[in-house]
């Protein structure tokens, strides 16, 4: 039967002692007659008893040795002391379910015997900790423009988002009232990039509004590139020919024009 009473935390709990005296003592410690060893942390909640009848504490007994019961009169042999200590019960090292908590180490969650997935210090892993996912965040970002050389273009107004999941960024952007910079063999160039690739090749895509190209007509403009000097450029391609980069000439002086794109790449 637990104990009920006024307790902090956990859950009450009581334990019971039994000595038979062979004559002569005045303290009780150790093992008792089951073999179980008296232990208590506060002597305020000790209850002591001989031959049924219950001792005065301070006066009959004190506690003011750990775990040992003093100052009784000489007990006569075949006495019996009955010592009942309350005392509370946690569970210890556990996150509560309704109110959570920290894990300072690792945690593994298993199946049939068999590890499906850890949290450690270097983040989420699905293969016993040899690879990570380590990082997940959204965020904007600013498109500004850049070239190669010269003069860079202008951007009216510029808007970004991305979103990172692990090594994986994927970031939109959108440039409006773009009026080319003063060198036409300049690259057109969108810098700002929220972090900075390790791969010069990876391409996404790109819609351009409102534009007049100049050239010929039959040229198609597409694939927006991430560079690991940390901007993007544009491929644009024309029949029978190979492709090239998109720059300041191409584009109309006497226009502006808008550009969204798309470009996913490592980092």
């Amino acid at each position: 039967m637990a104990y009920i009473g006024k307790s902090p935390t956990g859950t009450g709990i009581r334990s019971r002692y039994y000595y038979t005296a062979t004559g002569g003592e005045t303290s009780l410690s150790g093992a008792d007659d089951n073999g179980l060893t008296l232990v208590f942390s506060d002597g305020k909640y000790v209850d002591v008893s001989l031959n049924g009848l219950a001792l005065i504490a301070g006066t009959a007994y004190n506690t003011n040795t750990a775990n040992t019961i003093s100052g009784l009169s000489a007990l006569s042999a075949s006495d019996v002391v009955e010592i009942v200590v309350y005392d509370i019960f946690t569970v210890a090292d556990t996150v509560s379910a309704a109110n959570g908590g920290t894990f300072s180490g690792n945690v593994v969650m298993s199946s049939g015997g068999s590890e499906v997935a850890r949290f450690d210090s270097s983040g989420l892993s699905f293969d016993t900790g040899s690879n990570h996912l380590d990082d997940y965040e959204e965020g904007t970002w600013t498109p500004t423009a850049e070239t190669n050389s010269g003069t860079a273009a202008s951007i009216g107004t510029a808007s970004g988002i991305y979103t990172k999941v692990g090594r994986l960024i994927t970031v939109i952007g959108l440039a409006t009232n773009i009026t080319p910079g003063g060198t036409s063999t300049s690259q057109l160039r969108i810098g700002g990039l929220p972090f900075t690739p390790a791969n010069k090749n990876s391409n996404g895509s790109a819609i351009w509004r409102d534009i007049s190209f100049q050239g010929s007509s039959n040229r198609f403009y597409f694939a927006p590139r991430a560079r690991t000097a940390g901007y993007i450029d544009f491929q644009q391609v024309g029949e029978n020919t190979t492709s090239t980069l998109i720059d300041h000439g191409d584009l109309d002086a006497g226009n502006t024009s808008d550009i969204e794109f798309t470009v996913t790449y490592m980092v």
